[in-house]
């Protein structure tokens, strides 16, 4: 009978042990591993279907997986794109950030600290509108001269019609809109053509060119920088300044929160509605909040209601408007209103909740 692989494997190594009991344990070792291999390869022979269909499903996952990864790297890249861009930069004025309002209007006062702390941590540069909205700033001299014919009725009509002391919420002069309260979508007006390309409500326009034509009478010679605004130039401003937070590292939540405190959210901007005008001045072209210590910004500030106007968002109501002092900003409420407003030194909001 033959012997088997294993047993002449058994029988060279105890002869090789025998005739050299030197090499005892290198022959030993060698002993163990060949037996190894020995059952390694019986066990495969005795296994060969089972064998290759495991090695079958093997390479049939290596291969379909090889080809799915791509494909998930690119839509899961495309999916962040997406998340960052359309909601970051273009999405968000569908729904004027209903979500991220609905937050900030919870806040804490010490959210709100910490927010104002970021914003001046981030190079003193506030306000979008810092740069001028077109390439076109309109001076008194430009203004009176387009309108000379048109001012003196119609400032006449319009000064009768503020001087009521009546106040409904739902007056169109008293149309109240921030954060919270946007622009109603059945609000209509009438767009007057200020000169050039500047426009704004028309029924405000005498006692705009009235207040300008009186500052020049008093040495100030005051320009008007942005009056209307359509929603798209309003999206244009926030999605910039959003941007411009994102690129210096803020997150897009703290991003949206610091931008709204500098450029008003689309949907949510007086300039819309044309009721808000930013003016400034030839010796201080600069929309910062140092314009409201040149001689304009406080003449402005002491004139204003005179002709129906209110500094909007003044220095240490920031809580209140949520928006940051802007010393140029000027709106529209009607002379009453404005006296009471800007003598007492509250804002549109807490006058809106006292009626």
């Amino acid at each position: 009978m033959r012997d088997s692989l294993e047993e002449k494997l058994t029988n060279q190594c105890r002869k090789a042990i025998y005739k050299h009991p030197f090499w005892k344990l290198p022959i030993t070792l060698y002993y163990m591993i060949a037996m190894s291999l020995i059952k390694l390869v019986r066990m495969l022979q005795s296994n060969a279907k089972r064998l290759a269909s495991i090695v079958v499903l093997c390479v049939c996952y290596i291969f379909s997986c090889s080809f799915c990864a791509p494909v998930l790297v690119m839509t899961t890249v495309a999916i962040e794109e997406t998340t960052v861009e359309d909601d970051a930069e273009s999405d968000f004025y569908d729904t004027y950030g209903a979500s991220i309002l609905e937050e900030m209007s919870e806040e804490s006062d010490e959210s709100l600290e910490a927010s104002e702390a970021l914003l001046a941590e981030s190079d003193g540069y506030l306000h979008e509108e810092n740069i001028p909205t077109t390439d076109e700033q309109f001076s008194i001299d430009d203004l009176l001269s387009y309108v000379a014919e048109e001012t003196d009725g119609a400032t006449e009509e319009t000064t009768d019609a503020n001087e009521t002391t009546e106040f409904h919420k739902d007056d169109w002069n008293l149309l109240l809109i921030n954060k919270q309260h946007p622009i109603p979508e059945d609000y209509e007006f009438n767009l007057g053509v200020i000169t050039g390309s500047f426009k704004c409500d028309e029924r405000i326009i005498p006692d705009l060119l009235e207040m300008l034509k009186q500052a020049k009478e008093d040495g100030i010679s005051l320009v008007i920088c942005s009056p209307y605004r359509s929603f798209a130039r309003q999206t244009e401003l926030f999605e910039r300044k959003i941007s411009s937070y994102m690129k210096k590292g803020y997150s897009y939540l703290d991003a949206y929160k610091l931008s709204s405190q500098a450029v008003t959210i689309p949907g949510a901007s007086e300039h819309q509605v044309g009721l808000a005008i930013d003016i400034y001045t030839d010796d201080y072209k600069v929309l910062d909040a140092s314009f409201g210590d040149t001689e304009a910004g406080q003449w402005l500030k002491a004139h204003c209601a005179e002709y129906g106007f209110i500094l909007r968002y003044p220095e240490g109501k920031e809580s209140i408007t949520g928006i940051e002092f802007e010393p140029w900003h000027f709106r529209f409420v009607g002379k009453a209103a404005a006296k009471i407003i800007m003598d007492e030194g509250i804002t549109l909001e807490e006058f809106i909740e006292s009626l």
